[in-house]
């Protein structure tokens, strides 16, 4: 399926979002009762969201693993361009490899 550059997101043809896991763990999160699962490929871990999701997803916190009085950060964030191409195997630039 085709993806490219909107605005700040990298979107797919038929609308869903490119989403990262801060880490390159794997994770699953449930949104509306849709398990999204993020999986590592190339040091990226990603996921398709849908649109309608995408503001809930991108609002999950996580402690943030240390003594600093319970601050929180989040756990996902809008994926680049060049990350979604590696996670699809390809070059940083699109291009197969």
């Amino acid at each position: 399926m085709e993806y490219s550059q909107v605005e700040n997101k990298v979107v797919r043809d038929d609308g869903y979002v490119a989403v990262q896991h801060v880490i390159t763990n794997p994770t699953n999160t449930s949104i509306s009762g849709v398990v999204y699962v993020f999986s590592p490929k190339f040091n990226v871990s990603m996921a398709w969201v849908a649109p309608e999701h995408l503001d809930k997803i991108l609002a999950v916190k996580v402690d943030k693993g240390c003594n600093c009085g319970g601050v929180k950060k989040n756990k996902f964030l809008l994926s680049s361009i060049i990350n979604v191409n590696l996670w699809n195997g390809l070059t940083r630039d699109g291009e197969q490899k």
